[in-house]
């Protein structure tokens, strides 16, 4: 059963549903498992891409384990009020990325993972983050030793 409670903030366009997402695993009880999704309608970036962008965050915080059960597409699809084909779409990217198993007739799954591969998606998800502060420091008219010296400070804390 998927239960979700919808936040909404002052930001126009902005939407973050929370999700409490009860699954039974073979052979073992349900368990709770607890997915926040955010979708930003005002975003440029299409909404499939943030439905990715969120699952993975979550599978590579380790929110999500592997052998957890996703809502299916329709009910995910149903519950954050889009299509279910962006839903199939995103649900198909991240298997192709190997962050997810679907089992016909069983559903989506989060797929087993090699140590070498989740610590090179926290990594890759680090360095767009340090990419990002980059460009924002750049576009505020910070030099790039300026930059360095504020990491070094950073890592020296």
């Amino acid at each position: 059963m998927l239960l979700y409670t919808d936040i909404r903030t002052e930001e126009k366009g902005f939407c973050s549903k929370s999700f409490d997402h009860r699954t039974a695993q073979a052979g073992a009880p349900g368990k709770d498992i607890r997915m926040q999704i955010v979708i930003k309608n005002s975003s440029m970036v299409p909404v499939y891409e943030q439905l990715i962008d969120n699952i993975k965050q979550e599978i590579i915080s380790g929110e999500l384990k592997e052998g957890d059960a996703l809502p299916s597409v329709r009910k995910l699809a149903n519950d954050l009020k889009i299509s279910a084909l962006t839903v199939k779409k995103s649900y198909d990217r991240l298997e192709e990325e190997g962050f997810i198993v679907t089992v016909h007739g069983k559903g989506s799954f989060v797929a087993e993972t090699d140590a070498a591969l989740a610590s090179e998606a926290r990594k890759k998800s680090i360095e767009e983050e340090f990419a990002l502060s980059v460009e924002r420091a750049r576009a505020l008219g910070i030099k790039d030793e300026e930059i360095r010296e504020i990491l070094e400070i950073i890592l020296s804390e």
